[in-house]
């Protein structure tokens, strides 16, 4: 799409952060119900830290700045358009 942006009159872009900033910066966490924020942003934190997703730094540098202990996954597994999956660490 990028190619034919010279022939284009407005274009509009919806990753303020990532523009601006030059880095993806998580702005909230809305938890499902059972969980706290800070459930889940340590849950999430704790499977992204094994992606090399862009995404995935702006999680964990949420969860270093908020204290959370990273819990250790087991048989993770990144799929394209699939999503990462993993187990709990048994040890």
């Amino acid at each position: 799409m990028l190619e034919k942006i010279d022939t284009c009159r407005t274009a509009i872009f919806d990753k303020t952060g990532t523009l601006t900033y030059g880095q993806p910066k998580l702005t909230d966490v809305l938890p499902g119900e059972g969980f706290t924020k800070d459930e889940a942003l340590a849950a999430v934190a704790s499977l992204e830290r094994y992606s090399r997703h862009p995404l995935a730094a702006a999680t964990i540098s949420a969860a270093d700045q908020a204290g959370l202990e990273l819990a250790e996954a087991a048989e993770v597994s990144e799929r394209p358009a699939k999503g990462s999956a993993a187990s709990s660490a048994v040890g």
